[in-house]
This record gives structure tokens, sequence and C-alpha cells, in this order.
């Protein structure tokens, strides 16, 4: 008996796109039911049920992005994977907002539609991630980055007009602002990026003038909504959460430092206490009533006692270690062994608030995590860049610590599930998947859900660091990096 075909529903406003996938996967086997914008699609799932959904980011009354959104809060219909896509270049952000929003994949559509078709099978196999958390301090980041984006891209694109304005460029930009925009519920800023780009149908002479007063016009929305939403300052709810009421000893931190270290920390509603070098760690009634210490090692070679690994382990508390990359690795090596994490000189107060919570966290939760990972496991490397690879697992392998590499996401994926890492290091930028897509792959598994990951990532964003820890990161290192650090952040994690 054959079995009954599986029901793809494609969601395409522009009848020609619409009706090449639907042959493509028609000639596929797939039972295909299409919709002509966003409203009709929601309807048609409602009544008709597909089993997958693939929607063009950008359709009158209701976008892509926003129709993912709806479909996954929807408790009858979260379970139904979802593939957007875009007939232009897809921006990281945007990838990134797509899987915020629930997506399975975000592709670019192709005249061979190669690239939606394997997003399908994948999805089809994978199911639907789990419905995303509410993130509103990374929805509020992404607001911020786009509208100071779209500005500065539409200042250019204004200016251009009088001197060879490039309307393919201009097209592929409103696009994506009318997309983008829509989603991130700027409406009126979407709507006048639709109206641009239906402008560029036109010859530039005939339409120069209404892009000049369009693109003039959609600078005034952008700044209005700039004022509306300014920049988030709150520190994240997690942050808070951890540190709210717990008393943290600031021990052998210069005057300034220790001052906007303890304003920092109070911020994230902790009650910091600045002390001077204290010499043998149990020995200061201060020590005795904190929640968290936090460490500053003196360049100098002041507050050696931190150093005597007895004195260490009996300060029974949770340990932050902060100081320059001489100073932790020259000379605190027993200091790094019994600290929860550590924190190199300059520090930003995002960072020094993210490392103090997890700190806090990781010791609440010592008793509860269990080992996954087999005695003696390898630590895998997963990067694309071969001296990468070489030199994270020289580095590793000189600490007695053997390694496998991977070159793409799915070479990681499948020796995470046959050879069970003790860690892996992970690189956000794979080129077949992102760092972010493959820790979501790995949270959606019983077996690889509680592998410790570093992320290694040339971004310094505070979204994107929130970002990995949202998925499932423990660790995460900026490159270009020191060997040693990546070294000590790797051994402090299998410690645990």
């Amino acid at each position: 008996m054959m079995a009954e075909a599986q029901t793809i529903l494609v969601a395409e406003d522009n009848p020609v796109e619409r009706k090449l996938l639907m042959i493509r996967l028609s000639q596929m086997g797939y039972r295909v039911v299409t919709a002509g914008d966003g409203v009709e699609a929601l309807e048609r799932t409602r009544s008709q049920r597909p089993d997958l959904i693939v929607s063009d980011v950008l359709m009158p009354r209701l976008d892509g992005f926003r129709l993912c959104r709806t479909l996954r809060q929807d408790p009858e219909l979260n379970e139904i994977p979802v593939v957007l896509t875009s007939s232009a270049t897809i921006e990281e952000d945007d990838r990134l907002l797509a899987l915020e929003m629930g997506a399975s994949a975000y592709v670019v559509r192709t005249p061979d539609c190669l690239n939606i078709v394997e997003a399908i099978r994948a999805s089809l196999e994978e199911g639907a991630p789990p419905p995303p958390a509410a993130d509103h301090e990374f929805v509020a980041e992404m607001r911020h980055r786009f509208l100071r984006e779209a500005a500065a891209e539409a200042r250019l694109l204004l200016e251009s007009v009088e001197t060879g304005l490039d309307l393919a460029a201009l097209r592929a930009q409103a696009h994506r602002w009318a997309g983008v925009g829509g989603t991130l519920d700027f409406a009126q800023i979407s709507q006048r990026a639709y109206e641009i780009e239906g402008l560029c149908e036109q010859p530039l002479a005939e339409a120069r003038d209404q892009l000049r007063v369009a693109l003039t016009e959609l600078l005034d929305l952008i700044s209005d909504a700039a004022r509306a939403h300014p920049r988030p300052e709150e520190t994240p709810v997690e942050v808070v959460e951890a540190l709210a009421g717990q008393r943290v000893a600031l021990v052998g931190f210069p005057e300034e430092a220790g001052m906007l270290l303890a304003r920092v920390l109070e911020r994230g509603g902790a009650q910091p206490e600045s002390l001077e070098a204290v010499e043998a760690p149990p020995g200061s009634p201060a020590l005795a009533t904190a929640d968290l210490v936090i460490l500053f090692l003196d360049p100098n070679g002041r507050g050696a006692g931190w150093n005597d690994p007895r004195a260490l382990a009996g300060l029974g508390k949770p340990l932050l270690v902060v100081g320059a990359r001489d100073a932790l690795f020259r000379t605190g090596a027993v200091t790094r062994k019994y600290a929860g994490d550590f924190l190199l000189d300059p520090w930003s107060p995002e960072e020094a608030l993210l490392r103090a919570s997890r700190v806090l966290r990781q010791s609440r939760r010592a008793d509860e995590r269990t080992a996954r990972a087999q005695p003696g496991a390898p630590v895998l490397v997963a990067d694309d860049d071969p001296t990468v690879c070489a030199l994270v697992s020289e580095a590793l392998g000189n600490y007695g610590l053997p390694c496998r590499v991977a070159r793409n996401a799915a070479e990681t994926l499948e020796l995470v599930r046959n050879l069970r890492p003790s860690l892996l290091v992970l690189d956000i930028n794979l080129p077949d998947l992102d760092g972010f897509e493959v820790l979501m792959r790995l949270q959606r598994e019983p077996l690889t859900r509680g592998l410790p990951v570093v992320l290694l990532s040339v971004r310094q964003q505070e979204a994107d660091v929130l970002r990995g820890f949202a998925l499932g990161a423990s660790d995460y290192v900026v490159k270009p990096f020191g060997p040693l650090e990546l070294v000590a952040r790797v051994r402090r994690l299998l410690r645990g």
C-alpha cells in the first residue's frame, strides 16, 4: 500500500514563482497547495493542515516572518515546519531573525529551486524546532540595528539619486526593508519601502523625482522610529534573576575599576562590596558572607596568596577571576584551576554581568549536572579554516586533550551523534549552516542536549553573545584568540 503524499503549502505572491515551485514539488511526489499572500496561507493552514509550509518573506497583508511567528505561537499549528525564502541575498541579521521567529530554514530562491528542495527534505525529516521563548532583548537589539543600518543605507542611496543610482541595488535593499521592517513592527517603514521597490520597476529618468521624495520620507520615518525605540540598556532578565540580592566581594581591584564594576553589578541587582587585596582567601570575614567572589589579578604580583591551592580549596565560594591576558596566564595558573570563569581585561559591562551571572548559575546547578560524554572522549573542533583547526588541536593536544576535526555543519552533527565527544569547539561561520543552527539542532536531541559547546566568533556584539547562550552555548571566545585562553575555557568546562 503506497504511503499518502505529504502536503506542502506554497505561500508566494508572485504567480510565476508560485507556479514554478508548485510544478517542481509536484514532480517530486508532493501534494501542493498554494496561497497568494500570508493571510490566505494562514487560512489554508488551519483548514488543510499541510505537512510543511514554504513561504516567501515579503508578501502582502502578512509577511513570511510574521506568518512564521503566528504559526509557532499557535499550539495547534506549531509543529508544522516553515521554510522561508527570499529572492535577494540573505543578510546574517535576517537569518537570525528567521530563526528567532521559529523558521526551520531561510534560503535564497534560485531558478532550479534546489535550495528550497534541500531545506524541505531536511525540515520534514527533523520536524519543526521547539517554539522559541520570547526573547525581548534580542528583538529590541534587532530593532535598533535595523534602524541604524537602514538609515545609513538610505542616506547613501539618496545621495546617489543624482550621481548614478543603481536601481537593482535599491530594489534589493527596499525588498529587505519592507520584509524585515514589517516583522519588527515598523509598519510605515515597511509600506514606504514596498512603494520604493515598485518605483524601481520604472526607468530611472522617470522615477528619479519620486525616488528622491520617497527616500527622504523613508529617512524621516526611520528617524521617528529611532526616537520612539531607543537602544535598550536594560540588563537581560536571566542575568537579573541570577544576580538579584547576591552579595559580591570585589577583591584587589584598583579604585576606579572597582567602582565601575560595582556600578555595573548594582545595575544587575547585586550587592557589591570592594575589598583590598586579601592574601589568604578564607581570612576575610567579608568573604564568609559573600555569594560570589570576583578577584582582580594584579599584574605586579600582589595578592600572591590566591595562588595557594590550599587556600583556594577552602574558599568554598563561586569565583570569577579578572585580569589582563598576561597576568591571567603567567601568574594565575592555580587561580584558574579553581575559578568558575574568568574575564579578560579590558572588559565591557555587558560581558562582566554575563560572566558573573553564569558563575552563580553554574554553582547552583553543579549538583544537578550529569556527565553525558563517555570517559576519555575527544574534543570535537568544528571550523572550516584548516589553520584554526590545527592551532586548536595542537593547543588542546599539548594538555592531553585528544581532538577530532569537522569542516562543516553536516560533518559536525554526524560526529557529535556517533563520536559522543566530551566538548564541541564550534565556529559560528560554517559554510553550510551557521553555529546557531547547529546549536539549535543539538538542543533538539536528548543525547546531544547536554554537550558543552564553546563558540568561536569574530562577532562581539552583545546580541550575538546572548543569542549563543540562549541557544545552549556554554562559553564563547572571540577571534582572534590566544590558544591558552581557549584551553583554559575548555578545561574549565570539562571539570564541570
